[in-house]
């Protein structure tokens, strides 16, 4: 029995993409939202008046208030990428919503007089969706990061192959990393940088720009694809992780203790 199929079997699934799993985190979190919903409610009126206490138009504040957080999340960006790259850009992006669709319901279920609708649920459920929508996606990036490990160490002869996403500073310092590490062979890197472009760094070819990535002759070579532009550097990050997932390779974040 190869007990590191289901390890493989993970990789493979949480590195996939594409519409369904979009739709199916979108999908998670609204059932996410909805529980969070009933859990104010049951935190604060037990379960003998959970149901009771509620109005007959508590539905329909339920299904505003879980569709305008889904709006927030998507227009933060939250679904351009899998929950394995779950950081703490995208835990401020959650806080950030959340807390603002709280604050307009809370405000416009006031105003509106629907009195029925309790005040402590619509404080409750904001607390709770923050909690539970960040602990959901950092369970999915410590089950990705174990089984990544998993798998490499069953591997420990395997040469892994990897292109990189930017070359600037942070590049050097990972491409430094990695050769001291052994274990991986990047093949090409790419920047937007017109003074890198057709330059080696550290042995290794600057092929052209991020977007010319996926079109590259190289990335079936490769099996991962390292975004090497930091999270302090938002917009090029943000870009490079999308263009990233988009390869269809495993992609390993920057991080500062990388590799």
């Amino acid at each position: 029995m190869n007990l590191n199929a289901p390890w493989k079997t993970i990789v493979r699934t949480l590195g996939r993409g594409g519409p369904i799993y979009v739709a199916a985190a979108v999908a998670a979190d609204a059932l996410a939202l909805v529980a969070c919903w009933h859990l104010a409610y049951l935190f604060r009126m037990g379960v003998e008046r959970w149901q009771p206490a509620r109005p007959w138009y508590d539905d329909y504040v339920l299904a505003s208030v879980v569709c305008a957080n889904l709006m927030g999340l998507a227009w933060a960006g939250l679904y351009r990428m899998p929950w394995r790259f779950f950081g703490f850009a995208e835990l401020t992006r959650i806080i950030r919503v959340v807390c603002f669709v709280g604050v307009v319901s809370g405000v416009l279920v006031v105003g509106g007089g629907l009195a029925q609708v309790s005040r402590s649920v619509l404080v409750l459920h904001p607390v709770f969706s923050i909690l539970v929508l960040c602990l959901t996606r950092m369970s999915v990036r410590m089950v990705w990061e174990q089984a990544q490990r998993q798998v490499a160490s069953a591997q420990p002869g395997a040469l892994r192959r990897a292109a990189v996403l930017g070359a600037g500073p942070s590049a050097q310092v990972l491409l430094q990393r990695l050769h001291e590490q052994g274990g991986w062979r990047v093949v090409a890197a790419f920047d937007d940088a017109p003074a890198l472009q057709g330059r080696t760094v550290l042995g290794v070819p600057v092929v052209g720009r991020l977007g010319m990535a996926a079109q590259s002759k190289i990335m079936p070579r490769v099996d991962y694809v390292i975004v090497a532009i930091p999270p302090s550097q938002q917009a090029d990050h943000a870009r490079a992780m999308e263009l990233a997932y988009r390869l269809g390779k495993t992609v390993v974040p920057w991080e500062p203790g990388f590799p």
